[in-house]
């Protein structure tokens, strides 16, 4: 999906999807990150799937997976309830307290430290970043995703996870914080089905804010997590990876 673009934008969307471009994009940003989540069956039927998303990135040191604190939060607390309770990163069981390199309530930032053997038990693929930090310019296209849980079709045997994106280009960008505005409902679905109106986006928390190439090849750079939705303005927020180190705890000087 597509936003705040011009018609001529759009014309050129337009262009780069009839030709597979996008859905090349797509296909890699896909690939890059998972659904995060866990089944809670003291929730009402419809609601017991719960989670985020997470972004797996090679910062040149170290392979880290990224989300929004809220959600290893979240976690924690139906845990504590339920310990028997089980965590999975796409179809992977998962113990994010093992895990965790950094927790960070205030900017709502968690990162893990993860092996290679995990995102290929994912089924995703790692990015690895051309150079630690990544830079942001508000100038450049970029791709904003995640696995809302209100998408997931619940089977008996398994579930499917639905990956949702838009593209276009950032509102803004601060040293702490990176926003865009999706115009849900003037974007342009290129998948098998249309956004349903009023989609609950829960669950994009964690996502992945890509920067594209502008040299025609369908590459991305990571260069921050999502960690919040304005459902009324359609804004989404996140945060620049250049608030972790190489290491991925949270670079010194950060306040």
């Amino acid at each position: 999906m597509e936003f705040g673009a011009t018609a001529r934008q759009l014309a050129e969307m337009r262009r780069l999807v009839a030709a597979g471009y996008l859905q090349t994009v797509e296909g890699l940003a896909k690939r890059l990150s998972a659904p995060f989540w866990w089944r809670d069956p003291d929730l009402p039927a419809g609601r017991q799937i719960q989670g985020g998303t997470i972004c797996f990135v090679h910062t040149g040191a170290r392979l880290i997976g990224v989300t929004a604190a809220h959600v290893h939060l979240a976690i924690l607390k139906a845990r504590a309830a339920q310990p028997e309770l089980a965590c999975q990163i796409g179809g992977h069981g998962f113990d994010p307290e093992s895990h965790c390199i950094a927790l960070d309530q205030r900017l709502d930032v968690a990162t893990y430290g993860l092996s290679e053997l995990q995102v290929n038990a994912a089924l995703a693929d790692i990015h690895y970043a051309p150079k630690w930090p990544p830079e942001v310019g508000l100038d450049d296209a970029y791709v904003i995703g995640g696995w809302p849980w209100s998408l997931i079709r619940e089977g008996e045997a398994e579930n499917s996870h639905a990956f949702l994106h838009f593209i276009g280009k950032l509102s803004s960008a601060s040293a702490n914080q990176l926003s865009a505005v999706t115009y849900t409902a003037r974007s342009i679905p290129w998948g098998n089905e249309p956004l349903p109106l009023g989609t609950n986006l829960g669950g994009m928390s964690g996502g992945p804010v890509y920067r594209m190439s502008e040299s025609g090849l369908a590459t991305l750079t990571l260069v921050g997590t999502i960690f919040e939705y304005h459902k009324e303005f359609e804004i989404v927020l996140a945060r620049p990876l250049s608030l972790l180190n190489e290491q991925g705890n949270i670079a010194p000087g950060v306040a």
